[in-house]
This record gives structure tokens, C-alpha cells and sequence, in this order.
């Protein structure tokens, strides 16, 4: 594996300064922490002997928290709901210093919550909080009031797209946000999910992982290069993307741009949990991209910052100092 061209030393001042909005699905990220010391006698279950709550950003929230990390302008698009989660998420953008004027507060939504309990940094239960719909005619319009002011007044230099099948992302909003930033020359990336996958017609980047790429794919595909480029064509075909970007677990990342394709394996790290990881590469990419990186040093750069993150319990941003102090380069 070569080295990539711009050096890790020169990576954090490359990729800082920049103004990206986050459009996506945002959730609050709860962890119940504690000590398992015995099975109940009332179930073959661990009992948990509980010691605190910590409360996170997470879906697209922490992937504008990754962008705010990396010594850059974060802006984020979405829907609150009004209610106790919600509030505990606006206070959290606040202390993240991440920009929510194109965030929405809605009576008749809940605030998607996923609750994880934890013994000694073991995930024993996750609880989700969800309600999944899409967005109202006088939601969606709000939203898109919102995100034009932004790219019209901010100087944003990327949208990124961050889907989790909530609802806010359907194909009318997708639409209608990707004619916004055609109409203002604003580069997009995006990390789908299965729902709306061929939705993100014209983006700059677009950014599957394997399994969802697998899952949306006319024909079978394995981890190598002759079927990932197989895989990237047909991508270009259906979205006229301009880089595809596939996320492959222990087996690393790919990138092809139509000219040239790249299959860099993952850095070798203790992972710990995987979980945020992906929000973490899109983030490394989009802002690669408005640096000008080469297409190898976008996806090393990426997933190198991705394999980072999967060190930590839970759903962390890749920070400067995590960055820093990641030692020598393999």
C-alpha cells in the first residue's frame, strides 16, 4: 500500500476551516453505563447495577459533530421533536458550537432516541424511540427556506446527506434540496440508506457501505476489485455520481471516479465498536474533496480517520487531538 501524498501532519490544517451543512435524519444517542455482577433470578438476564446516563449527538447530528471536530463550521438540517430528548439535543448542538438555524421543532414528531445500555463498555440492549414518517408538505417547506438561506448566505462549501431512513430524507425532499445546491454550485455528498438509494441523482460523492450496496445491486458482489468496479459503474450509470466511495468493514474501502479505482485495505487497530463509523468517513470525505485531496488521500484520509473512532465504546467524532496522536502511519 503506498503512502498517501498529503502527510498526516498536514491533514488537520487541510481539512479545517471549511463550512459544511449536514442535511439528515438526527438522533440522540443515550448510553445507560453500569456493572453486571450477577444473572437475575427472575430471567436468565444479566442484572445491571446502574452508575450514570451519558446522552450523545448521533446520526446526521454527529456527522456535523465530526465536521465541527475537525476545526470547521458545522450546520445542520432536520427535525426536533418538542420534547425532553429534543431539548437535550439543542442543548448539545449549543455546547458544540453547530449551527441549527436550519433546525426544525415540530409538536407532532418525537425526537429519535437510541438508548444502549452498557456494563464495562459491553453493549448489552439497545431501546429505540422512533417514529418514522415523512415530512409534511409545510414541513418540508420550512426546511428548504431554511437550507436556501444558508447556501445563499453562509458560504457553505459542501452539503452532505446523511440518511437514515426517518422519514425527513424521501425522494421529494432529496429532490428538491440537490435542485438547491445545483442552483448554487454547492459540490454534494452522500451516505445512503436502503430506502431511497437511487434518490441522490447528480452527487459528488456517494458513499455506500457493502451491505447496503449488496442489498440495492441487480446482481451478487463480493469484496474485490473486479466486482466493486462492476458494482461502481452501474452506480455512475443510475446517478451520474462523480465518486463512488464503498465502505467495506474489515476489508477496507474502495473509491473509483470512472478514470481510476483504488482498493485501500483497512488500518489495523483494536476496534472496540463500529458503530458511527460511517458518519465518520463521509465527514473525512467531503471535506477531502473540498480540499482537493487526490482520490487515493480521499479515501485513505477516510477511512483512516474512520478506523479511529472504532477504537472508543460508542458513537464518537474523530477530533483533532484523536487525530494527533494516532502514531505513525503503516
Amino acid at each position: 500500500m503506498k503512502h498517501p501524498e498529503v502527510k498526516k501532519e498536514q491533514v488537520l490544517e487541510k481539512l479545517s476551516g471549511r463550512k459544511i451543512l449536514v442535511v439528515g435524519d438526527v438522533m440522540l444517542d443515550k448510553y445507560l453505563s453500569g456493572v453486571v455482577q450477577r444473572i437475575s433470578p427472575e430471567a436468565p438476564v444479566p442484572v445491571l447495577h446502574y452508575e450514570n446516563t451519558r446522552s450523545h449527538l448521533g446520526g446526521a447530528a454527529n456527522v456535523a459533530l465530526n465536521i465541527r471536530e475537525m476545526g470547521n463550521e458545522a450546520f445542520i438540517a432536520s427535525i426536533l421533536g418538542r420534547d425532553e430528548e429534543g431539548d437535550t439535543m439543542s442543548s448539545l448542538f449549543d455546547e458544540n458550537a453547530i449551527d441549527t438555524s436550519c433546525l426544525l421543532h415540530q409538536n407532532n414528531r418525537i425526537t429519535t432516541t437510541k438508548i444502549r445500555v452498557m456494563a464495562s463498555n459491553q453493549h448489552l440492549l439497545r431501546v429505540d424511540k422512533e417514529e418514522i414518517k415523512p415530512l409534511e408538505a409545510h414541513e418540508r417547506s420550512a426546511l428548504l427556506e431554511g437550507i436556501e438561506q444558508t447556501l445563499k448566505n453562509k458560504e457553505i462549501e459542501a452539503v452532505i446527506f446523511q440518511d437514515y431512513n426517518k422519514g425527513l430524507l424521501d425522494q421529494h425532499t432529496i429532490a428538491d434540496c440537490l435542485a438547491l445546491c445545483r442552483t448554487y454550485g454547492i459540490p454534494t455528498t452522500v451516505d445512503p440508506k436502503f430506502e431511497n438509494f437511487y434518490a441522490f441523482k447528480g452527487v459528488d460523492i456517494f458513499k455506500p457501505n457493502l451491505l447496503e450496496l449488496q442489498r440495492s445491486l441487480p446482481f451478487a458482489i463480493t469484496p474485490t476489485r473486479d466486482d466493486l468496479q462492476k458494482a461502481a459503474a452501474h452506480l455512475r450509470s443510475k446517478l451520474a455520481c462523480r465518486i463512488v466511495l464503498i465502505t467495506l468493514s474489515d476489508k477496507g474501502i474502495f473509491a473509483d471516479n470512472g478514470d481510476e479505482s483504488i482498493l485501500i485495505p483497512v488500518t489495523k487497530r483494536s476496534i472496540t465498536d463500529v458503530c458511527g463509523a460511517g458518519d465518520t468517513v463521509i465527514s473525512m470525505a467531503t471535506l477531502a474533496m473540498v480540499a482537493g485531496f487526490s482520490l487515493y488521500d480521499l479515501a485513505f484520509w477516510s477511512s483512516y480517520a474512520g478506523t479511529l473512532v472504532c477504537q472508543f465504546p460508542g458513537v464518537v467524532p474523530v477530533t483533532h487531538a484523536m487525530f494527533a496522536q494516532s502514531g505513525t502511519l503503516p
